[in-house]
């Protein structure tokens, strides 16, 4: 059996002013991306893989063509797999969903700016070898952002050994200061170790230690449950921040830090804390191996952290709890993979409570009322504590 040979398209000129592009996909899987079918249609090129990765509602919105066809109609015809956030196969019957984690905790990033580093990212956990691209050029100041994401999987790949080819790395060359890279250094922000990368050369040495450190350090096998996804829940934090007063916050089992960002960029004193050493967090501790004691903040955040420690290390991370007036925590009930202790919220009130917390149920109820989470964690397990000295 032949290696897989991939073109993602995408809408650039490189793309747009190609001589024929039909015959430079030919043999060759085409991935493309949101309403391509206005130019793919009138090339003759037939996608194997679409994606739609945005919203319901921006794909309804943006998602329209000159002929305005709708577009919901345009991706069920498309007779090929779709990967969409979720899947709708109501609406569209070939729609899966992307493998977020999967992805993200084969590659221990999550650096994806833009669908192109998606679909790249699918590609090479995929195993694919040989990968072309066209009109993934991104000159426009709309996607002038993700340049720094696909550079860094285009580098990623690169090291691997992987074939790259087509017209989509042509602007890679600039070795100067680029607004592409304003992504990157705020995705990198002050959580990581070391200097944010300013250059695409700094870009490429980036992906290529990260792959290096991986191979050389493999993560131990009871940590990386985040599998490369930070649950985000910007509508709590933000009625922290209001009605609590929360100034600072320590995330216990933070993961690749997304929250931690997001309650820095409101204006919190933010850190973050893993055992998980790819993710680079602030506070590098595993809770396995001890207790970690921390000043004193006004939050710990806490999202599907606890059911995975061993019940026999309650009493180290509890350490950590105990700097804060308040904690917010999920816990999964359910049996996983990685849940080594899954337990229903009495269980957690009651440890809690033996390390001077008490359960507040009217904050529990405005927390998960204000909770914008994607996921159901806080909305169906979230639980407030207060100190008892500042209940």
């Amino acid at each position: 059996m032949s290696a897989r040979k991939i073109t993602i398209l995408g809408f650039g000129p490189s793309a747009a002013t190609h001589p024929d592009l039909a015959a430079a996909v030919a043999g060759r899987e085409v991935w493309t991306l949101n309403n391509g079918w206005q130019l793919w249609d009138k090339a003759g090129i037939k996608a194997d893989r679409w994606f739609a990765l945005h919203t319901p509602e921006a794909i309804t919105q943006t998602y329209y063509d000159q002929q305005g066809h709708d577009p919901w109609t345009m991706l069920d015809v498309q007779g090929c797999p779709v990967f969409m956030r979720y899947p709708c196969p109501s609406r569209i019957r070939h729609s899966v969903g992307y493998p977020f984690r999967e992805v993200f905790g084969f590659h221990r990033s999550n650096f994806c700016l833009g669908s192109p580093s998606y679909m790249l990212a699918l590609a090479l956990y995929e195993g694919v070898k040989d990968i072309e691209s066209f009109g993934i050029d991104m000159q426009d100041d709309a996607h002038r952002q993700q340049q720094s994401s696909w550079a860094y999987w285009c580098s990623r790949a690169q090291t691997l050994g992987i074939k790259m080819g087509g017209t989509s790395l042509h602007w890679m060359r600039e070795p100067e200061l680029d607004a592409g890279l304003v992504g990157l250094r705020e995705w990198v922000g002050d959580v990581l170790t070391g200097a944010a990368p300013y250059t695409f050369e700094e870009v490429r040495v980036q992906a290529k230690c990260d792959i290096e450190r991986v191979a050389k350090k493999p993560v131990a096998a009871h940590l990386g449950g985040h599998c490369g996804v930070t649950h985000i829940d910007v509508g709590a934090l933000g009625y922290l921040k209001t009605h609590e007063g929360v100034k600072s916050m320590i995330d216990i089992g933070c993961g690749p830090g997304d929250q931690v960002r997001a309650a820095m960029s409101l204006g919190m004193d933010a850190e973050g804390i893993d055992g998980d050493w790819t993710c680079r967090p602030k506070i590098l501790h595993d809770y396995t191996t001890g207790p970690l004691d921390h000043d004193p903040v006004d939050l710990a955040w806490s999202c599907e952290f606890l059911e995975h420690v061993p019940e026999s290390c309650a009493e180290n991370y509890m350490r950590t709890f105990s700097a804060a007036r308040i904690v917010v925590a999920t816990a999964n009930p359910n049996p996983g993979r990685w849940h080594t202790n899954p337990q229903p919220r009495e269980y957690w009130a009651k440890l809690f409570e033996a390390h001077g917390f008490s359960l507040d149920e009217e904050l529990t109820e405005a927390i998960r009322k204000e909770s914008t989470m994607k996921r159901e964690f806080m909305r169906e397990t979230g639980m407030a504590f207060r100190r008892a000295e500042a209940a």
